[in-house]
């Protein structure tokens, strides 16, 4: 399987599926492509749902991290939900997990926001 993305709001937020493999350069340039767009279409609340990400490497988690920066300049802020064990593990070996909010689920996450 390859890499793709779904995207849809929910409560003025942008809920960011990844699916597949999050490996190469290409698909991290797509993402950080299709995130401008809803940065500049005034979104300021991402949550990245990795339910069906199986991979990533640097290149993917570089994006994650520059859209969690992006977010905060606009007074918003960027989470992440549905981390399987395997993506668990990346996040806890880089630190991540303590940079950003991990929720169970898009219900949590979207959550995070409205108690900001």
């Amino acid at each position: 399987m390859g890499f793709s993305v779904d995207i849809h709001e929910l409560d003025g937020s942008a809920i960011i599926l990844l699916k597949g493999k999050l490996i190469n350069e290409g698909d991290s340039l797509q993402l950080n492509d299709t995130i401008a767009k809803e940065l500049e279409a005034g979104i300021q609340n991402i949550v990245f749902d990795l339910t069906e990400l199986e991979n990533c490497n640097s290149s993917g988690l570089n994006i994650l991290i520059r859209t969690l920066t992006k977010t905060r300049t606009k007074n918003g802020d960027a989470v992440v939900c549905s981390v399987n064990d395997n993506l668990d593990k990346l996040f806890a070996i880089t630190k991540l997990n303590e940079i950003f909010s991990l929720y169970p689920n898009q219900k949590e996450a979207l959550q995070h926001f409205k108690e900001k």
